[in-house]
């Protein structure tokens, strides 16, 4: 599994963080990785629970990069012909 993003639980002050996640991952909680298996890919993103992340361009930069690289295809779009 290679990790492409990760929250920083250091800074993060909540007083159940030691029941979820714990010690589960360290300092650092997955936020967005992808994965090879048995000649697959897969692409995950904990990010976008709220509609109003969906009109952000770097949040759809980031899900449009997920899709391209679980596709095998280049990860940065080809610029438009003009």
């Amino acid at each position: 599994m290679h990790v492409l993003l990760a929250g920083d639980l250091t800074t993060l002050n909540d007083p159940a963080k030691d029941k979820y996640p714990g010690k589960m991952f360290g300092d650092e909680f997955p936020l967005a990785w992808r994965h090879e298996f048995e000649g697959g890919r897969a692409w995950y993103t904990a990010l976008g629970h709220q509609k109003e992340h969906y009109s952000d361009p770097v949040f759809m930069k980031h899900i449009l990069g997920g899709i391209l690289w679980a596709m095998g295809e280049p990860t940065t779009p080809a610029p438009a012909a003009k």
